[in-house]
C-alpha cells in the first residue's frame, strides 16, 4: 500500500510577512515512514518552516494523520512559542514548545 504526505511550508515569517504555499506530495510504501513525517522536529530552521502535514492513505484517499503549526499571537511570543497538534490514526497530539514555566500558550 502507499502513503501520501503533502505538506504546507512558509516564509519563516510570523507577521505580516508571512506567505506559505503546499509542497510537492511524496508517496511512501512505508506507513511507518509516512507517519514519521508527522511527528518530526518543529520550528523555525532557517529561511523555511513547515506549517503542516498530512498523510492519508494512496488507496481509498482518507487522511489518516496531520499536524498544524500554530504561534503566539503577541508579537512578543510569535517567534518563541509553538504548538504542533494534530493527531496520528485519530489519536491526538499537542506539543508546545517555548514556554516560560508557569506561562500560558496564547496561540
Amino acid at each position: 500500500m502507499a502513503y501520501l504526505v503533502v505538506k504546507t511550508i512558509n516564509n519563516g515569517y510570523r507577521c505580516c510577512c508571512h506567505s506559505s504555499w503546499e509542497s510537492d506530495p511524496v508517496w511512501f510504501d512505508s506507513k511507518e515512514a509516512a507517519l514519521a513525517e508527522v511527528k518530526q522536529e518543529r520550528g523555525a530552521s532557517g529561511e523555511y518552516e513547515t506549517e503542516g502535514v498530512y498523510v492519508s492513505d494512496g488507496v481509498t484517499g482518507k487522511e489518516i494523520a496531520a499536524g498544524t503549526l500554530t504561534w503566539g499571537r503577541s508579537r512578543a511570543k510569535m517567534y518563541r512559542h509553538s504548538r504542533w497538534a494534530g493527531h496520528i490514526e485519530g489519536v491526538p497530539f499537542d506539543e508546545i514548545t517555548g514556554l516560560d514555566p508557569g506561562e500560558a500558550f496564547d496561540g
